[in-house]
C-alpha cells in the first residue's frame, strides 16, 4: 500500500481511498516506535473489515491466522497506536535464569555467548532450549545493559590440510577466578590437529619448562589416539633456541624428543602468528569459551571441567571452516596418524634397590644416592629413559639406553653423600686449614661458596683434598694469588698449586747441584822450543 493520499491505492483488495488514508495515520505515528510490520497488518484488517470482508475472508485474502485477524479487528485507532507503541511482551523459557545470566555478563563483560550457554543448561537442565534462541533472548538482554566494547581479532583464513600431516602448538596464560573468589595465574597448551580441527588442552599450575612440555605432548598423542608427523610452533624457548636465515637451533632436549617419536618440528618466521592461525584461533577460543566466567576450585578442578568441555563443546559443535564437527572428521583421520609407542603412555613406577640400581628391559641403571630403597618414576621417550622424583616430578636421571647397553649402567656422581650439611663441609675445611697453619683460609672458603653457589659441597671436599696433597709452602706462596682471582674454584687453585710446586721444586734442584769445575791455564806460561820442533817435524800436540 501506498502511504501517499495523492498517490493511487495499491491495497489487495481494491481499498478505497479515502478509508485507506484514514489508517495512513496510524501507520505514520506508529514508525517510531519500529513496529511497522504490525501497523501494516492492521491498517489492511481495518481496511477489509470497513469494505465488508468477513475475519475468515480476511484471513484467506492476507494469509494470516483468523485469531490475529480477531485480535487486531477490535481495538480502536487510538488503542491500536498504544499497542503498537507498547510492543508485544513475551516471556521466555531463559527468564528463569535471568538473574544468573545478568549477573556473569556484568562480571564477565567478554564473556560469550556459547560459554553461557552451556553454563545455563549445566545450571538450569529443565529448560532445554536451543543455543540460536540463546543468542536471541542474550542480544535483548545486553541491548538494555551498559556494556563495554568489545575488541576484535583478526585471523588470516586457513588453508587445505592433509590427515594426519599436521598439528599446530601454541602455550597461554589466564588469570581464572577460584571458587573463594580469589584469582590464580594458570598455563595451558593447545594442540589443534589441522584436519580434523580436533582440540586437546594441556593446563598448569606453574610455567612451562622443557619436561612439562613434553608432557603436555604426551597427553596430546594419547587424546589423538595416534601422533602426526610434522607440529608447527612459534619460536618459543622450548623449541628453538635461534632461529638465522630459517636455519633453527632446536632446543637439545625437546630435539631428541620429537626426533625419538619420528615427527619433525616446524618452527615458524617471527612475528607471524598467521603461519598458525588455526592455534592463535583456539586459544582465544579456550579463553573465551571456556575459561572466562568461569570459578575454579584448583588446577586439577580445571583439567576436570577442561575435558567435560572438549567432549561436550568444543570437539562437537560445528566448526565455522569446516562445516562438521571436529570428531566426525577426526574418528576418519585417526588411521592416518603414526601408531603410538610405548614410551607416550603414563610413566611407571620402579623400586630402587639397596645399591641404587633400578631395572629396565633386563639391564640396570644407577640413580642418586638418596633414592636408594625408594621409589622413582620411569618413562622411555623414545631410547632416552627419563627418571624422575614422583613427588616433585622433578627429573633426577636420564640415560641413553642406545649408547649404555651394558648390564649395569653406572654414574659415578649418583654415589655422593648428601647427608652431610653443607654447614658440617665448611666447619670440616676450616678445621683442615686450621692443622695446616695456612692463614687467610676464612676469606678462601667464603669466596669459594659465593662462586660456587650450586655445589658447594664438591667444593669444600675438593679444597681438603688439596690441602693433603700440596704442603703448606706451597699454599703460603700461592695464596695472595689465589685471592685475587675474580672467579674461585678447586680447579684454578689446583694449576696455580702445581706451578708453584714445579717451580719451587726447580729453585730447590739448583741450589743443591755440586759446583762446576773448569779447566784454567796460567796466562802467562811459556812453552820450551822442544814443543815447536815436534810440531814442525808432524809430531802431536
Amino acid at each position: 500500500m501506498s502511504v501517499d493520499g495523492n498517490q493511487k491505492c495499491t491495497t489487495s483488495g481494491n481499498l478505497n481511498c479515502t478509508t485507506q488514508n484514514n489508517y495512513t495515520l496510524v501507520l505514520l505515528t506508529s514508525l517510531s516506535g519500529g513496529r511497522v510490520k504490525g501497523v501494516i497488518v492492521y491498517n489492511q484488517i481495518q481496511a477489509l473489515l470497513a469494505k465488508g470482508f468477513s475475519q475468515r475472508q480476511i484471513s484467506r485474502e492476507l494469509g494470516i491466522n483468523r485469531r490475529t485477524v480477531k485480535k487486531l479487528s477490535k481495538p480502536s485507532i487510538a488503542e491500536a497506536s498504544a499497542y503498537f507503541e507498547r510492543g508485544v511482551l513475551r516471556q521466555s523459557g531463559f527468564d528463569a535464569a535471568k538473574e544468573f545470566i545478568v549477573g556473569k555478563i556484568e562480571s564477565y563483560p567478554g564473556l560469550r555467548s556459547s560459554n553461557l550457554y552451556h553454563q545455563v543448561c549445566e545450571r538450569y537442565p529443565e529448560i532445554g532450549l536451543s543455543e540460536r534462541s540463546f543468542r536471541h533472548y542474550v542480544r535483548k538482554l545486553k541491548a538494555s545493559l551498559v556494556m563495554p566494547p568489545v575488541r576484535q581479532r583478526y585471523f588470516e583464513p586457513v588453508t587445505d590440510w592433509q590427515p594426519g600431516e599436521y598439528m599446530q602448538v601454541d602455550p597461554g596464560e589466564q588469570s581464572v577466578v577460584m571458587a573463594d573468589g580469589s584469582r590464580m595465574k594458570v598455563y595451558f597448551v593447545s594442540f589443534v590437529l589441522c584436519y580434523s580441527r580436533y582440540m586437546y588442552v594441556h593446563y598448569s599450575s606453574r610455567p612451562y619448562n622443557t619436561e612439562l612440555f613434553i608432557d603436555a605432548h604426551l597427553g596430546a598423542f594419547q587424546s589423538f589416539s595416534g601422533i602426526p608427523r610434522k607440529g608447527i610452533y612459534d619460536q618459543t624457548k622450548l623449541v628453538a633456541l635461534n632461529e638465522m636465515y630459517r636455519e633453527v637451533v632446536y632446543n637439545e632436549r625437546f630435539q631428541r624428543f620429537f626426533l625419538g617419536f619420528g615427527f619433525r618440528a616446524e618452527v615458524c618466521e617471527g612475528y607471524d602468528p598467521q603461519s598458525k592461525g588455526m592455534v592463535e584461533k583456539s586459544i582465544d577460543y579456550i579463553k573465551g569459551s571456556f575459561i572466562h566466567g568461569r570459578e575454579f576450585g584448583g588446577i586439577e578442578d580445571i583439567r576436570r571441567q577442561s575435558e567435560h568441555w572438549l567432549s561436550s563443546v568444543a570437539n562437537v559443535r560445528e566448526h565455522q571452516t569446516t562445516l562438521c564437527k571436529p570428531t566426525d572428521i577426526w574418528s576418519q583421520e585417526r588411521s592416518s596418524l603414526m601408531p603410538l609407542g610405548i614410551g607416550v603412555y603414563v610413566s611407571e613406577q620402579r623400586k630402587v634397590d639397596k645399591t641404587g640400581l633400578i631395572s629396565y628391559q633386563g639391564r640396570h641403571y644407577s640413580v642418586p644416592y638418596r633414592f636408594q630403597g625408594e621409589e622413582v618414576s620411569v618413562r622411555a621417550i623414545g631410547k632416552i629413559l627419563s627418571i624422575s622424583d614422583p613427588a616433585s616430578g622433578a627429573v633426577v636421571a636420564e640415560w641413553d639406553t642406545g649408547l649404555h647397553n651394558r648390564k649395569i649402567n653406572k654414574n659415578n656422581n649418583h654415589y655422593l653423600d648428601y647427608s652431610q650439611s653443607l654447614f658440617d663441609e665448611l666447619e670440616l675445611s676450616k678445621v683442615a686449614f686450621r692443622e695446616s697453619g695456612i692463614p687467610s683460609s676464612e676469606a678462601l672458603l667464603s669466596r669459594l661458596e659465593a662462586d660456587n653457589p650450586k655445589h658447594p659441597r664438591q667444593q669444600f671436599r675438593g679444597i681438603r683434598g688439596l690441602l693433603k696433597q700440596y704442603k703448606p709452602e706451597v699454599w703460603a706462596s700461592a695464596m695472595e694469588e689465589i685471592l685475587s682471582f675474580p672467579v674461585l674454584s678447586c680447579r684454578r687453585i689446583r694449576e696455580l698449586l702445581i706451578i708453584k710446586q714445579t717451580a719451587m721444586e726447580q729453585d730447590q734442584l739448583v741450589r743443591q747441584a755440586p759446583p762446576h769445575h773448569s779447566r784454567s791455564f796460567d796466562k802467562n806460561r811459556f812453552r820450551d822450543l822442544g814443543y815447536y820442533d815436534r810440531l814442525i817435524n808432524g809430531g802431536s800436540q
